[in-house]
């Protein structure tokens, strides 16, 4: 949907899209409900491909236990009811494992298997839309969808998420 800016190091004034995602992350899942919004407005008017996709599929995260929600998981639940479509809690973390501020060689090395099809995770014929709030490397997202795709017989795999983690790489101009 967006640049998001981590520990909100942003370069941009008044930087939204970040703020919010910090806030869903640190402090209730009711942020959420206006990040799932903003994402459904850009996803019927920058991405009406996606809306047709019949399962929604929130990545997994077992540090947000801490917090008793799930960053993915609330979102998903806003976008089901504005889409009208089921999420599903399809993948399963297989183990405590953290990725973030890793190197990218690291994260794919401990991403291994670190994702599992969770019960009743049949996917055959289905098209499934991974839903994140922040996708920094991709690690987990490739993961989840190899996953969707090969062992629960997904027809076809997308994802999309609130906040494209900055890349200092490519900077803003």
């Amino acid at each position: 949907m967006g640049i998001y800016f981590p520990n909100q190091k942003t370069p941009i004034k008044e930087d939204v899209l970040s703020q919010h995602v910090v806030w869903l992350k640190s402090n209730s899942a009711e942020w959420a409900t206006p990040i799932g919004e903003a994402m459904f407005v850009v996803l019927r008017k920058l991405y009406p491909e996606l809306m047709d996709y019949d399962i929604l599929v929130p990545i997994p995260h077992f540090e947000a236990l801490a917090h008793t929600y799930d960053h993915a998981e609330e979102l998903a639940k806003t976008l089901s009811k504005n889409l009208k479509k089921p999420w599903k809690q399809m993948v399963a973390k297989t183990r405590s494992e953290r990725l973030v501020g890793k190197p990218l060689e690291d994260r794919w090395s401990l991403s291994r298997n670190l994702f599992a099809p969770a019960a009743d995770s049949s996917a055959s014929g289905k098209s499934i839309l991974l839903i994140d709030d922040v996708c920094t490397t991709g690690c987990s997202l490739s993961r989840c969808a190899t996953i969707l795709a090969e062992e629960c017989q997904a027809e076809k795999v997308a994802a999309f998420v609130a906040g494209r983690d900055y890349d200092r790489d490519y900077p803003i101009s």
